[in-house]
């Protein structure tokens, strides 16, 4: 009986293709994906800390540029290009903003009564675009506007592996 109220049809629509990618039998909530594989030990902090760690330290397929982020009325707009080599398979490139310090009171289902934190909640989405850019994109900020976001980018082959990630701190 309770509804996210952050849900997104591009993080649903992420998510069906991330599946469909990897050879997943199904969509579950809550599922994580690690570049581009689901990653069922989420949990386990050790686990995750070890599989971020060994990701981090691979030289990225590509490089991201990430520039011109500005704030234009209601909107944040950006551009972002990945320098690939020739032979680099389809990059498909894509974006979220991101927002913190959120409070949910919960007031059905098994959560009942329990109030809920939230941190690096995706609150608008652009993308997937196919190729390396340069790619000009806008999202729209959340209302009431926060005081600072992050702008959060990457770029993904088409198996949805992570080639690169990128992200900036918008102080509005």
């Amino acid at each position: 009986g309770w509804v996210d109220r952050f849900a997104l049809p591009a993080s649903s629509q992420r998510q069906r293709a991330l599946v469909a990618a990897g050879g997943v039998p199904a969509v579950v909530t809550p599922q994580v994906f690690v570049d581009g594989q689901a990653f069922a030990a989420w949990r386990d902090e050790r686990a995750l800390r070890s599989r971020l760690l060994r990701q981090a330290a691979q030289t990225p397929a590509v490089a991201l540029v990430l520039q011109g982020v500005a704030r234009e009325g209601d909107r944040l707009r950006f551009e972002l290009r990945a320098q690939a080599a020739p032979t680099a398979p389809l990059i498909w490139l894509q974006a979220v903003l991101l927002e913190g310090g959120l409070v949910s009171a919960v007031s059905q289902g098994e959560n009942r009564g329990v109030t809920l934190h939230h941190e690096h909640v995706v609150r608008a989405a652009a993308g997937p675009v196919a190729g390396a850019g340069p790619w000009r994109a806008e999202l729209a900020l959340p209302q009431p506007t926060p005081a600072e976001l992050a702008l959060v980018v990457w770029a993904q082959d088409e198996t949805g592996r992570t080639l690169n990630a990128s992200w900036a701190r918008c102080t509005l």
